[in-house]
């Protein structure tokens, strides 16, 4: 059975997107075994662009960003949409609702890690 190619918004560095290519990848070949891999389409920002609209809190541009991206993905055939940027929590409902996959986003995996240890307070 072929695998479905999921497109990946990623962390806003390098250093935090290669973490996720890796443990997906890891994750691929603990269910099927070597040699499988990940079918993956990602965006990896330029540093300067992305933290310049942080920086100005300029959320729709960060949205506008996300979603030229997010689409391209969809178009190229993507199943599904990984937002790997924890500051992209702030556009994550408005991305969602502006494509036809959907939007697995790291703030939902934090937060049920954080329920089923039953912490109530958490820094990130």
């Amino acid at each position: 059975m072929p695998l479905r190619t999921v497109g990946v918004l990623a962390g806003m560095t390098y250093h935090s997107t290669v973490p996720y290519y890796t443990k997906i990848n890891d994750n691929v070949q603990e269910a099927l075994g070597k040699p499988n891999w990940a079918s993956l389409i990602m965006h990896s920002y330029s540093y300067e662009e992305a933290n310049a609209l942080f920086m100005k809190n300029d959320w729709e541009g960060v949205k506008a960003l996300f979603l030229a991206s997010a689409k391209m993905m969809q178009s190229g055939g993507a199943k599904a949409i990984v937002l790997a940027c924890n500051a992209g929590h702030s556009v994550a409902k408005e991305l969602e609702a502006a494509i036809d996959i959907p939007l697995l986003h790291i703030m939902d995996a934090i937060a049920l890690a954080v329920t089923q240890r039953g912490l109530k307070k958490v820094a990130l």
